[in-house]
């Protein structure tokens, strides 16, 4: 049964620790963004060079068929957790993008609508 979440008090304990989470992976992702838009020339376009890698790599994972949207997105953050970064100069520093950044940057990517977690289908 799906019922409309208004808020993180909304979800049952297990959902809300992963919430917290997944909070914190697209906290990391906005953290770097903004310190490679003021460390290295052009950060602004790299970023979205990057998340556009990203985007690529996970895209398939994210289109399949999942029983809901939990699945959807723990399917997609993992596909992007372990993909080898390539599309910016700003992943020549793999200690700077780790696990955590590239999850963050899926959410990113839903947030751009260029991803989405539950289908209007769902």
């Amino acid at each position: 049964m799906h019922r409309q979440i208004r808020s993180r008090d909304d979800l049952p304990d297990r959902q809300r620790k992963e919430y917290d989470r997944q909070r914190g992976h697209f906290y990391n992702a906005e953290g770097l963004r903004r310190n490679m838009r003021d460390a290295i020339d052009d950060g602004k376009t790299e970023f979205h060079a990057m998340k556009d890698d990203l985007y690529d790599g996970v895209c398939d994972v994210c289109n399949e068929e999942y029983d809901d949207g939990l699945a959807r997105m723990l399917a997609t953050l993992n596909q992007a957790a372990i993909l080898p970064l390539s599309g910016s100069v700003i992943t020549r520093f793999p200690t700077i993008v780790k696990a955590a950044e590239k999850k963050g940057i899926c959410h990113m990517l839903v947030n751009d609508t260029r991803l989405e977690w539950v289908s209007a289908d769902e």
